[in-house]
């Protein structure tokens, strides 16, 4: 979380209060912003900051804020081609991952807004699932998406560290009772990308697979999701359509802008991140409606 807010000429000691703990910060003068950014915290996890000014020894009362911080894994890794209807080479997987019964080793990401397993598929059309089609698909944002002058599509794998604990703790939160351990997770992040041929709009989103054991995941994390009257699909879908399911606002004039019905919405409380099982028959879905941040803007009078 970033927490950024303007100050008085004189004022330029502050205190913050965070989990227990007090953070002396001291900035010079003149009337430029001041702006600390708080490392390490949970995702999609409500904290609350008090923040003082100090001046001549003497500390004001105070002004509380609650913030929510980000939901995404991490946005990094190898960058793919920048092409229109493009595809990242086949990517061979760490770790088997099993989809509904299938296991495979290979994956692609393809730049307009979805992943396929055996061959790369470059679709900008999207169509209504069930596909009934002769492969699988996971399809976090199908649209017609153009990476060639702004925006990157990224993609990386992970066997150990925080980012294997925060899928612990993720899946265990929304599969109780499983008792599960993440072993591999691949991230791949569509990060400002902007609609074709609309090079002005941007767009961020995410899918998260995730294995361990026997068990595989899915997570959709949704970002700022720009206007567009082009059609979203959003979901997965597998060979023949034995299991499918597509997104609520899918397909519908809510699916993009401001208020985009992918980055309210949610089946496991987190606005703006879906979670599905996919190693065998998901469970009913719920769809939840929550409000989130990422920049939190504080200002002292």
């Amino acid at each position: 979380i970033t927490l950024q807010w303007e100050k008085e000429d004189y004022n330029v000691h502050f205190i913050l209060s965070f989990e227990g703990t007090e953070t002396n910060i001291s900035t010079v003068d003149g009337d430029e912003p001041v702006q600390i950014t708080i490392p390490s915290l949970t995702a999609a996890t409500t904290y609350t900051f008090t923040l003082f000014s100090v001046f001549e020894n003497l500390r004001s009362s105070g002004i509380s804020i609650t913030a929510v911080t980000e939901h995404f894994y991490p946005i990094s890794g190898t960058e793919s081609s920048r092409s229109d209807d493009g595809s990242s080479p086949p990517i061979p997987l760490q770790r088997p991952f099993v989809y509904f019964g299938k296991e495979y080793n290979t994956i692609y990401v393809n730049h307009n807004g979805h992943l396929t397993f055996i061959n790369s598929f470059s679709s900008y059309t999207p169509q209504r699932f069930p596909l009934n089609g002769s492969f699988d698909l996971i399809a976090p944002f199908w649209t017609d998406l153009d990476n060639r002058q702004t925006g990157v599509i990224l993609y990386n794998q992970y066997t150990n560290g925080s980012v294997l604990q925060q899928a612990t703790q993720d899946i265990n939160s929304y599969f109780p009772n499983l008792n599960f351990n993440a072993a591999w997770v691949f991230v791949a992040t569509w990060y400002k990308v902007p609609y074709f041929p609309n090079t002005g709009t941007e767009t961020t989103f995410q899918a998260v697979l995730i294995s361990g054991g026997q068990k595989s995941f899915v997570l959709m994390n949704y970002g700022v999701i720009a206007s567009t009257f082009q059609n979203v699909q959003a979901g997965y879908d597998t060979i023949n359509s034995v299991h499918h399911f597509t997104i609520p606002g899918s397909f519908s004039s809510s699916a993009t802008g401001s208020n985009s019905t992918f980055s309210l919405s949610s089946n496991v409380n987190v606005a703006g991140r879906w979670a599905f099982e996919a190693d065998s028959e998901p469970e009913n879905q719920v769809i939840n409606v929550w409000g989130w941040t990422f920049v939190v803007l504080i200002f002292l009078i």
